[in-house]
């Protein structure tokens, strides 16, 4: 019956039917294979260079403020009316963080801090003690030959940070030989303050300026030489000359340096103890020495 149907639809067009055969399969889909271009590619930059392109970019629209330099430092806090302990702090940040600040500073102290106030100038010496470096120690020792007297014993203090031989030996030498009392004083106080590390011999010819500076009429001489005086070991001698100076003489600061000698050089208090109380109970001792004599006393065990 579909034939016949099939037939006579195929009449109405006026053609005549083909035989039926067997439907044909769908024919298989073709994957998409690449999309090809008969363009040329565009180049391609290495990662790295457009990396480096892209930073300088930045880089080149960026304004970059460099640190003060040591100069402006000051500069500016005398200006703006800021303390020494301000600069002291604006100044190590410039040393941080600016390349050659240390340098810097070391030149600003020797040829432009002359006229500035003695605060200042402590606090800028303080922080160059504290970046102590073999170059800041060639510039420091080179200036203490030219420059102004006033900044000399800045100078030595400035020093006081290196451990460098050359330096110690000038230490030695400038506390002997300098013709400036107040670089004297500010060398036996380094000095001092070295003690026990150094070299036995140095201390020695330090000790010979010692015993005369104990009686000299400078007051900062006499604090030195107790300072130089009181490194350890004690000399026997020194030791006597100074338990003496301690007993009778007419200074009431070159006595209390005498007994700040003693205890820095270790004597002990059954070696002082007859002084001690002669000068606690006595009414013609200065109340100063009689009161530094007590408290030394009282601080001992019972």
């Amino acid at each position: 019956m579909v034939v016949v149907v099939g037939a006579a639809l195929w009449g109405l067009r006026g053609e005549q039917p083909a035989a039926l055969a067997p439907a044909r399969p769908a024919p298989a889909p073709v994957e998409p294979g690449p999309v090809t271009s008969t363009e040329a590619p565009a180049p391609v930059a290495p990662v790295g260079e457009e990396l480096t392109a892209a930073i300088d970019a930045f880089v080149g629209g960026v304004k970059v403020e460099l640190p003060p330099a040591p100069a402006t430092v000051l500069e500016d806090a005398l200006r703006e009316g800021k303390g020494p302990i301000d600069y002291k702090q604006a100044l190590e940040t410039t040393l941080r963080t600016r390349r050659g600040a240390t340098l810097e500073a070391g030149r600003l102290l020797i040829e432009g801090m002359d006229d500035v106030d003695e605060a200042y100038l402590f606090q800028h010496t303080l922080v160059l003690a504290q970046h102590a470096d073999p170059a800041l120690s060639t510039v420091l020792l080179a200036g203490l030959d030219s420059a102004p007297a006033r900044v000399r014993p800045h100078l030595v203090f400035a020093l006081r940070g290196s451990n460098e031989p050359r330096v110690v030996e000038r230490f030695v030498a400038l506390y002997a030989e300098d013709d400036d009392p107040a670089v004297r004083a500010k060398a036996g106080f380094v000095l001092g303050e070295r003690g026990e590390r150094l070299d036995p011999n140095l201390v020695e010819r330090a000790r010979r300026t010692a015993r005369a500076d104990l009686h000299a009429d400078d007051p900062e001489l006499v604090e030195s030489a107790a300072d130089v005086l009181g490194i350890p070991p004690q000399d026997p001698s020194d030791r006597r000359e100074l338990i003496e100076t301690l007993r009778r003489d007419p200074s009431t600061p070159r006595r209390l340096a005498a007994l700040r000698a003693l205890a820095a050089g270790g004597a002990g208090i059954d070696e002082l103890a007859p002084v001690l109380h002669e000068l606690a109970q006595s009414p013609a001792a200065d109340p100063a020495l009689r009161d530094a004599v007590q408290r030394l006393l009282d601080a001992q065990p019972r």
